[in-house]
């Protein structure tokens, strides 16, 4: 009964803890366990119920002259007492029960453990990345920029490409400001000293300073009322690249002829 009773509590939970290897082989072992108990259980009980059955047999051929007191008694003794046979083999079918549920579960965890297992050591597939020939492109040197509003976009647009958008230091990036600076621009950034620091400042100031629309739309403006109407050999174009560049600060094409007339 002893060993019946401790089946009930023959739950197992390894510690997490421990290695993936580890946990297969104490999963494994309590599998193989559980399968031991259940057979040793199934040829306990077959024997009981072998014996039980021939006992019963042997009692009731007997006839009443050989039939003893002692016989019956020991018989009931068996089967209704303490260790009462008949209750014996129900705890013993019920372990059978709970003994095939515990194996069950150790079976699953241990698969499961197995597959994780294989799934972590798998090499996994990279993702296919697009791949492109290479191009030996020219080297393009940077853009040079001299004071005047209506450049500022274009300089700033080449700019950006070349250098600012680039994961570099930034006392680098203040280098090759400072490099493309010419005319007036040199003076309006005279006594910032070259340090990391001051590169945003000297940007923002900058784009303060030549990268405001209202101020490029204005100079525009200007340029295209100082055009003469004797010069008819460029006057088309000047007007034409002077629109795009309105265009692109977001000024409307009847917006510049009511400027003009």
């Amino acid at each position: 009964m002893k060993t019946i009773q401790f089946t009930h509590v023959f739950v197992f939970h390894p510690d997490q803890a421990l290695t993936t290897e580890s946990r297969k082989e104490s999963y494994d072992v309590r599998r193989r366990i559980s399968e031991d108990k259940i057979q040793r259980f199934q040829l306990c009980i077959q024997t009981l119920e072998s014996a039980n059955e021939k006992w019963f047999n042997y009692i009731q051929k007997s006839t009443a002259a050989k039939k003893t007191k002692d016989e019956e008694e020991k018989y009931e003794e068996i089967i209704k007492g303490d260790n009462e046979l008949f209750r014996i083999l129900h705890e013993g079918k019920k372990a059978i029960i709970s003994l095939t549920m515990y194996k069950n579960q150790a079976n699953h965890e241990l698969n499961i453990t197995i597959r994780l297992s294989q799934e972590l050591f798998q090499p996994k597939e990279l993702p296919r990345l697009m791949s492109h020939p290479a191009v030996n492109l020219p080297q393009l040197s940077l853009p040079t920029f001299r004071g005047d509003p209506r450049q500022w976009r274009q300089f700033w647009s080449s700019f950006n490409a070349a250098v600012h958008s680039q994961a570099i230091p930034e006392i680098q990036k203040l280098n090759y400001l400072y490099s493309c600076f010419k005319g007036n621009t040199l003076q309006v950034v005279r006594g910032y000293d070259i340090a990391p620091e001051n590169y945003e400042i000297i940007r923002q100031l900058l784009k303060n300073k030549y990268g405001e629309s209202s101020t490029i739309t204005k100079l525009l403006y200007n340029e295209i009322q100082s055009i003469k109407k004797s010069e008819r050999e460029w006057i088309v174009e000047a007007m034409e690249r002077v629109q795009r560049q309105l265009e692109a600060l977001g000024e409307a094409c009847n917006t510049l002829v009511s400027k003009l007339y």
